[in-house]
């Protein structure tokens, strides 16, 4: 500490994206007849992107393939229009953003969540404030916890993984973290659990958005 980058993820970090997703993801559910899922249930099925959300939410037995790409595509095209109905910012996320931004730190977002979506929402969520890179998942890197995808945004924000603070609300945040040596620091605002996070890696855990200011 300090540290001159700060990268976030999006899904239980900066935004409270719950609602909008369970609801997509039961409509597909509900359409084809499938048991649903409470919007607790929903908290441990995001995060790793939405093909595993998908696949989690559908009943074992027609969890191959072919259903699970029908099921994705569909999920996909719902919540791509319907993304932004219950999903908000959590509350000091903003005034931390904006502190970021007069002490001239660079700031990112890195997520599971597709590109396309990922892009959608930091523009028209988060369109008061400038980011430096948006990177959600696509083809070009594995998903997290794998460390391509950091390392690149290191790279072109010119910047060295022990200069950069990365927080994230789950266990494949924390596991990124160890994997590209960056200081992983769990938040304790969003799905998942302390306990999770201790377990895979978290250097520290804050209970609210203001306490990220005591890195700068």
């Amino acid at each position: 500490m300090p540290f001159s980058t700060f990268i976030f993820d999006l899904d239980g970090t900066l935004a409270n994206t719950q609602l909008d997703l369970a609801n997509a993801m039961n409509r597909v559910l509900s359409k084809h007849g499938y048991p649903l899922h409470s919007a607790e249930e929903y908290k441990y099925l995001v995060g790793k992107g939405l093909r595993n959300l998908v696949k989690g939410a559908l009943p074992l037995q027609v969890q191959n393939s072919t259903n699970i790409t029908l099921c994705l595509d569909e999920m996909m095209a719902d919540y791509g229009h319907n993304y932004l109905i219950d999903t908000h910012i959590y509350d000091g996320i903003g005034e931390v953003l904006d502190c970021l931004q007069a002490k001239g730190v660079k700031v990112g977002v890195l997520s599971n969540k597709a590109d396309a979506i990922t892009q959608k929402i930091i523009k028209e969520l988060f369109a008061k404030w400038t980011f430096d890179l948006i990177l959600g998942l696509s083809e070009a890197f594995p998903r997290k916890p794998k460390a391509d995808s950091i390392l690149y945004m290191c790279k072109q924000m010119g910047v060295k993984p022990q200069d950069v603070l990365y927080l994230g609300d789950s266990g494949v945040d924390m596991e990124l973290a160890i994997n590209a040596n960056i200081y992983g620091v769990g938040v304790l605002w969003g799905f998942r659990t302390a306990e999770e996070l201790k377990q895979n890696g978290a250097k520290e855990l804050i209970e609210t958005p203001k306490e990220i200011l005591k890195y700068l």
